[in-house]
């Protein structure tokens, strides 16, 4: 079967491995053509969103993400993807509304819940960011980046002892996590 130039699939695709290549240039201008021919598709709008914004082109990246989410309010990768811009931007609360909405979209989105942590402790609002790595837990219990996340978050409010708890909940699922075992040989070295 004979790939179609006049698809948008074959062109999204392309964009894809581009992306995947880290060439963003060539991803986005794959991207482009696909919406040429297919300019409502959300997929392909927050693809090339996040790749006008991977090359600096902040402007263009958030207007094609807004266009994606009028499109599809409940897009939950298109409301992660803006927020990560956003928040290159130092645009933090409007950061934290989008990574909301993705999480509200899609209850275990590990990039949002996990965008929304690590912002909060950008912001200093270290309770915040206990409770969304907490919440990252409960919903994806094998997520190790949640754990070591709020091991950190417990350092910074200052209580080693649930760091250390953290720590260990996550070793009790991944015995050979080399991460945890890092964290706690310096937490026990201090």
């Amino acid at each position: 079967m004979a790939l179609s130039p006049g698809s948008a699939d074959v062109w999204t695709n392309l964009g894809s491995l581009e992306a995947a290549q880290e060439n963003h240039s060539g991803a986005l201008r794959n991207f482009e053509r696909a919406l040429a021919i297919a300019p409502d598709s959300v997929f392909t709008l927050v693809s090339a969103g996040r790749e006008q914004g991977k090359l600096g082109r902040v402007v263009g990246a958030e207007q094609t993400l807004r266009r994606a989410l009028r499109l599809a309010p409940r897009d939950p990768e298109g409301a992660n993807q803006l927020g990560l811009l956003l928040a290159a931007q130092n645009r933090t609360a409007e950061a934290a509304e989008c990574f909301q909405q993705a999480i509200a979209a899609e209850r275990n989105h590990s990039g949002a819940i996990n965008n929304l942590g690590v912002l909060y402790v950008q912001m200093q609002k270290i309770q915040e960011a206990i409770a969304a790595f907490r919440y990252g837990i409960e919903v994806l219990p094998d997520e190790e980046i949640f754990y070591l996340n709020l091991a950190r978050a417990y350092v910074a409010s200052g209580d080693r002892t649930k760091a250390r708890a953290i720590l260990e909940q996550l070793l009790d699922r991944q015995p050979g996590n080399a991460e945890a075992k890092k964290g706690l040989s310096e937490l026990m070295a201090r």
